[in-house]
């Protein structure tokens, strides 16, 4: 009796697993890649916002110095309260911890961006700071008389 299912048998199998293998593995470099893709794009918005919360919080950091200054000018002269002048201060310290919190995040997200595009390398951000390089190494080490 010939049944078809068996037709090829361990040989058949093998084949059907390679299949497998390879189809899981384009699935799972199409998941990679749209996740990147993802990330990317998501860290990108998240800039863009943090770009537009960093503009407000600056003028209202400016806008607190400036209330904070008057407040001082007021209590110099006598016309406000030692109270309304603290008050302003310390607005204006919230509104600077403010402004650095989102300016942290700023370049946070920044880094992460260049992070992803491969782009965080010493020679690419221009450090000033010595990078391996394996052939200079190698000629550096590699003459080396034995014997003599």
């Amino acid at each position: 009796i010939n049944i078809p299912i068996f037709n090829g048998g361990k040989e058949y199998a093998g084949i059907r697993a390679a299949k497998s293998q390879a189809a899981s593995a384009r699935y799972s470099e199409f998941d990679i890649k749209n996740s990147q893709l993802n990330n990317t794009e998501i860290l990108i918005n998240q800039f863009n916002s943090l770009q537009l919360q960093y503009n407000s919080a600056e003028f209202s950091y400016k806008a607190a110095k400036i209330s904070s200054k008057g407040a001082e000018e007021k209590y110099k002269l006598g016309q406000g309260s030692f109270i309304d002048f603290v008050v302003t201060q310390e607005s204006e310290y919230k509104r600077q911890q403010e402004l650095i919190s989102i300016k942290k995040s700023l370049l946070t997200t920044w880094y992460q961006i260049l992070y992803i595009l491969g782009q965080l390398t010493a020679a690419k951000l221009k450090l000033n700071a010595k990078v391996f390089k394996p052939d200079v190494e190698l000629k550096k080490n590699s003459i080396v008389l034995i014997g003599f």
